[in-house]
């Protein structure tokens, strides 16, 4: 029994839905207005559209039945459950839902559903009130524009996630408080971090990033929020969890329009391009380096070359001149002396002159060779030590051997010869670079398994700019510092020998004007041995000679057969042969000196090497071919210009029984001569 206090006004309420339903016909709503106690209805027009019910174009009744039918089949439990939950007396009868309905013509569309249950207050038969729902009131909206747009949002966002997650490059996407909101699989996998480890742009800070960079960063974000210029993009330096440091560029975007923004940062990793930056400017440092280097190289070699110009013609002006000179005056006997003491003087020094140049050429070519035996060192310099002395003295400079007292052993594996040019050339340049009243030391010490010597002395020093290029070829400092004379090309010859024997050599100077000092080191024999299998060996010319001269007249009655295509050189040999007795004959061609063989029958045939048409090897071969009885068999000596290690090895390998390297020393061509004819005649 409906208690008429506690029931509302029907017929206000009539009038209240009335009024909504005029109210809602200029709108896209929809409204209801159900008696739950008859279970119908009634409608407006937009409802019904909305619902698509058959008779939507005027409106009308419904039953709720009806109107539960018109909800999709999937949502129609649930819109019925939250209909009966409404109608729940304890409750307040509200009633929201989002539903999809299914249109006669099969379509489905989404309305949003906003109502309100009514409640009764009836007396019990106990004479307690109790509430019942009587009528249910709502208002709908069609909301499948929307829904179609919210999911073409979360399809989009979806997809830009994906596309995210997936991208090749390093991508971050930080919130408004610098919690990390998503890292791509390319920024995990370069830093072996995750989103759990790092969850905020001060993790990342902290753990990948340096204090400087981190701040930086954080700046130029909130510079970007605030919708104020920005530097990006930055460079950062990033640290992996391994700790490998990367090099990112790093740029940042605004993805959504609100006042705190969300922001994404993108990474490009330029490791590898600072890298190959860093490659082509060391490459293009060494180029620079090796341009200079040649363009000084290039500058040495043109000074080297004046430098040989002068050093040539300096002696072969004082030989031509005095030449001239003892030619017009035969009879004063001291200017002809005089002069045959300077022309011969500068002969020796051209000499020497071109005897370097022949080291220099075999040391670019990988022929200097040595012959490595037990050697005193000791010995080898007191020789170059007495050699010097007269030079020294003539200079007014005392040239002292010093040796500490301990100093029992000084025996190394070396080449005597090359060891006696070594230090030769190092007391040469003392005695010419110290002035008149200087002093030049020359001190022996064991050093551990080593023997060191140390020549110093207190002359005109070396620059310290020049130092690192002392042992260089064609290296010579300023004219007017310590290397004013020469080719200059004593050190380098002298270091390349020195490395060849298994030694070190090196300088050193306080400055110009405060004197030089040279150290070589050589191993001690007895760790020197396990090297003498290493080293090319090269017999020297005369090793077979005996060391004392053989008197000239032994040669008397010689028979010696010239062959040279140079007419000076043939009549200087004659001239030397005749001088001791020998008989020779002089030829100018293999051809002349074959045809020879079967009539002058020689004791010793002496061979120039490099002639035209027939050369030395191909007269030899000539020779050997003849028989014993046609002189086949005779001794020959080889003479040429050059004498290095590969010729020396062709000359004997050809036939040749020894070999004289010219200039021609008269006195060793008599003994070699001599010698020759011995062994023929045992």
């Amino acid at each position: 029994m409906e208690t008429p206090a506690a029931d509302e006004s029907k017929e206000s309420f009539d009038l209240d839905a009335e009024r909504l339903a005029l109210a809602l016909e200029s709108t896209d709503l929809g409204f209801w207005d159900f008696d739950l106690v008859q279970l119908k209805g009634s409608f407006t027009k937009a409802c019904a559209e909305i619902f698509g019910l058959p008779h939507a174009a005027e409106p009308g009744e419904i039953s709720y039945a009806e109107w539960l039918a018109a909800i999709h089949p999937e949502d129609r439990a649930r819109a019925h459950e939250t209909a009966t939950a409404a109608q729940d007396p304890s409750g307040d009868g509200i009633y929201e839902i989002e539903v999809r309905v299914r249109h006669p013509d099969g379509s489905t569309r989404w309305a949003t559903a906003h109502g309100k249950i009514y409640f009764t207050e009836d007396t019990g038969p106990g004479g307690d009130q109790q509430r019942r729902a009587v009528r249910f009131v709502g208002i709908v909206r069609d909301v499948t524009q929307h829904r179609l747009q919210q999911q073409t949002i979360a399809e989009n966002e979806q997809r830009f996630h994906r596309a995210i997650h997936e991208a090749p490059i390093p991508i971050m996407v930080t919130g408004e408080d610098g919690e990390i909101v998503e890292l791509n699989q390319a920024w995990q996998e370069i830093t072996a971090y995750g989103m759990e480890e790092l969850a905020t742009m001060a993790d990342w800070s902290a753990l990948a990033w340096s204090e400087q960079d981190g701040a930086l960063l954080d700046a130029e974000i909130n510079r970007l929020r605030e919708g104020a210029e920005t530097n990006f993009p930055l460079k950062v330096a990033t640290r992996t969890k391994h700790g490998e440091m990367r090099s990112w560029l790093i740029y940042a975007v605004t993805l959504h329009h609100t006042q705190r923004p969300t922001i994404m940062l993108s990474a490009l990793d330029v490791t590898a391009r600072e890298k190959a930056e860093e490659e082509r400017d060391r490459l293009l440092l060494l180029e620079k380096q090796a341009r200079v280097r040649a363009e000084e190289f290039s500058r040495s070699k043109d000074q080297f070359i004046a430098t040989l110009s002068h050093e040539l013609r300096t002696p072969l002006n004082a030989i031509v001149g005095w030449t001239s000179l003892v030619r017009r005056s035969p009879a004063q006997r001291e200017l002809v002396d005089q002069g045959l003491e300077i022309i011969e003087r500068n002969a020796r020094l051209q000499t020497e002159l071109i005897a370097d140049l022949l080291d220099l050429s075999r040391i670019a070519s990988g022929n200097a060779r040595v012959e490595m035996a037990p050697v005193d060192l000791m010995v080898v310099l007191e020789e170059v030590v007495q050699s010097l002395r007269p030079t020294a003295i003539e200079r007014q400079l005392e040239l002292q051997t010093l040796v500490s007292h301990e100093e029992t052993e000084t025996r190394i594996i070396g080449d005597k010869a090359r060891l006696a040019q070594i230090f030769s050339n190092l007391m040469n340049n003392a005695i010419k670079f110290t002035p008149a009243g200087g002093r030049i030391e020359v001190r022996v010490r064991k050093e551990y398994r080593y023997v060191q010597v140390m020549v110093s002395d207190n002359g005109q020093g070396i620059a310290p700019d020049f130092l690192p290029r002392l042992f260089e070829s064609y290296s010579q400092a300023d004219q007017n510092a310590r290397w004013q004379r020469g080719l200059g090309l004593g050190l380098a010859i002298s270091k390349h020998l020195v490395n060849l024997q298994g030694g070190e050599i090196s300088a050193a100077s306080d400055g110009l004007g405060k004197g030089a000092t040279f150290t070589v080191k050589f191993p001690l024999l007895f760790d020197a041995s396990v090297r003498t299998s290493s080293v090319p060996l090269e017999p020297t010319a005369f090793s077979t000679l005996p060391p004392n001269p053989v008197p000239e007249d032994h040669l008397r009655g010689v028979k010696i057969l010239l062959l040279d295509d140079n007419a000076d050189a043939r009549l200087l040999l004659e001239t030397i042969l005749q001088r001791v007795g020998a008989s020779s004959i002089a030829c100018e061609s293999g051809k002349h000196a074959l045809e020879m063989m079967t009539t002058f029958r020689p004791d010793v045939v002496i061979s120039d090497i490099l002639m035209p048409e027939m050369d030395g090897y191909a007269f030899i071969r000539g020779l050997r071919d003849l028989g014993p009885a046609e002189g086949g068999e005779v001794p020959v000596i080889a003479l040429t210009a050059f004498g290095r290690g590969d010729e020396s090895d062709r000359i004997r390998q050809a036939g040749f029984q020894l070999h004289i390297a010219k200039p021609i020393e008269p006195a060793e061509l008599i003994r070699a001569i001599a010698e020759l004819v011995r062994q023929k005649a045992e």
